[in-house]
């Protein structure tokens, strides 16, 4: 009997040493990946104060912004198109960009919604280009409303829309001849 004891005892042992491993294992694969909680790229001020008659002390943090954020100006953006009649081409009469580099873009528009992307042009200060023009991908149609905005660049001067965003300006709307 006392053979058949042991025997249990052993077993017994085993069982729990593989219970404490296994409970281990999970911990380690399961617990945070990334235990450093550390801020990248802020302005951070600290302030601390203590009052000599107390044992508290006031620790205060406050955080600024990123510094390394890219601001982008825009101004109003506006453009003149009239009298358009339908066909590959849009014809700017005048135009105001809101931004030194970007894209003027022609998009369907029905029912007060933007639609697909019929065509673009890029304007660039740096450069001297301004578009006289947008020449378009897929035709306008006579008695159709269309819209003009502009679209920022993400610096490929290539019209992309992974990179390159549409801007909050004015919307320019015409309806084709």
């Amino acid at each position: 009997m006392t053979e058949l004891n042991q025997e249990n005892k052993k077993t017994i042992s085993a069982f729990a040493a593989g219970l404490l491993v296994g409970a281990l294992l999970v911990w380690i694969f399961t617990g945070d990946t990334n235990p450093s909680k550390e801020i990248v790229g802020t302005d951070m001020e600290e302030s601390a104060s203590v009052d000599e008659n107390s044992k508290d002390t006031n620790v205060t943090f406050s955080l600024g912004t990123p510094d390394s954020t890219p601001t982008l100006t825009v101004g109003e953006g506006l453009v003149s198109v009239d009298g358009q009649s339908a066909g590959n081409t849009v014809i700017l009469n005048s135009a105001s960009f809101p931004t030194d580099d970007g894209w003027v873009v022609v998009r369907t528009y029905t029912d007060g919604q933007l639609g697909n992307i019929l065509g673009a042009a890029r304007y660039s200060k740096a450069e001297s280009l301004v578009p006289t023009e947008v020449s378009l991908l897929t035709p306008t149609l006579a008695g159709k409303t269309y819209a003009v905005v502009f679209f920022s660049d993400d610096g490929n001067k290539a019209f992309n829309l992974d990179g390159d965003a549409q801007l909050d300006t004015r919307l320019n709307t015409f309806t084709t001849k």
